[in-house]
């Protein structure tokens, strides 16, 4: 493939080589002509830290200015989730020699914090304009009940894999994962911020304190590092016709762990769990209809008779097993 022209040719490359910046870029700017500025700030800002971190200062400072402009023009909405980018444009800035506009982004930060803490402040101010403010009292009327006890989830091993709970520590990889365009293409369709996959691990927790069963990290026995995550929950989608309260088996990976039949073993070991802790009940997966590597995932483990339904509007495709 000499010089591919669609998202999808991009994509294929990328997935076979996740380190490919000049992809990436590509990637990015195939985003931003189709409109899907979302994925593109978060492609040109991949190549940004990659860059960077290679020492290609011009390179890095180009792909964050497009990260500003996109923000700026585009997509102001997602601002703040990127506040951190100024700062490092910032930086780069100065290391080219490029002072005064660094000092001007500098300013503009400042500016920019200041609004947005005077505002915080104004809102933050309400004061009744006729009833009587009266103090409440937050101290418990009774004793404290004593906080529950951690729920101990089962770690389980593959050949490669070991599935274990969600650490605090696994923060930075789960969200670099789940800013991953490649990643999230057919789940959700978009980048997803630091602070939603924060949310994510807090829900995976809460799945086993309350349900019994809930989502793994993944973990590649071999280096330790996190590749991905696997389980089972119920999101109470509003799915129609309705899956019920099935458990639904979902997984992910990162990128950098694609094509090495890594979803498939995970998968395996989860479902194998589920058939002896989850007495005879059926569960289901949920899939984007142009996710066949997924698709392929769920008929090699058992998954069958896919079903179209619609969630949120969206065609998707409902196995059961």
């Amino acid at each position: 493939m000499d010089d591919p022209t669609t998202i999808d040719d991009v994509l294929l490359l990328v997935r076979k080589d996740p380190s490919d910046a000049r992809m990436r870029l590509k990637l990015a700017e195939l985003y931003a002509k189709a409109g899907d500025f979302p994925n593109a700030v978060a492609s040109f800002e991949w190549v940004g830290k990659f860059y960077a971190q290679q020492g290609y200062v011009m390179k890095a400072v180009a792909a964050y200015k497009q990260v500003r402009t996109l923000l700026n023009d585009k997509i102001p909405g997602l601002a703040a989730s990127y506040a951190h980018v100024l700062p490092v444009l910032a930086e780069l800035l100065q290391r080219i020699g490029l002072a005064d506009e660094a000092t001007a982004l500098l300013e503009e930060i400042a500016e920019g914090a200041h609004t947005r803490t005077t505002v915080d402040r104004l809102e933050a101010v309400q004061v009744p304009a006729t009833s009587e403010v009266r103090p409440v009292s937050l101290a418990p009327s009774g004793p404290l009940a004593p906080p529950p006890a951690a729920i101990a989830i089962p770690a389980l091993e593959t050949t490669r894999l070991l599935l274990r709970g969600h650490r605090v520590t696994d923060f930075a990889a789960c969200a670099a994962m789940w800013a991953d365009p490649i990643v999230t293409r057919h789940i959700g369709g978009r980048p997803f911020t630091a602070e939603e996959s924060w949310s994510k691990i807090l829900r995976y927790a809460g799945l086993w304190a309350l349900l019994g069963y809930g989502y793994w990290a993944v973990e590649d026995r071999a280096t330790s590092k996190f590749v991905g995550e696997v389980g089972f929950a119920n999101f109470k989608r509003e799915i129609e016709p309705s899956i019920g309260d099935a458990p639904e088996c979902g997984w992910v990976l990162a990128s950098s762990a694609h094509g090495r039949g890594f979803a498939t073993e995970a998968v395996a070991a989860a479902c194998v769990w589920a058939d002896e802790h989850l007495k005879g009940a059926k569960t289901v997966c949920v899939i984007d209809p142009g996710n066949l590597a997924s698709i392929g995932v769920a008929r090699k483990v058992g998954y069958k008779s896919s079903e179209r339904r619609t969630y949120k509007g969206a065609p998707v495709l409902v196995s059961v097993r």
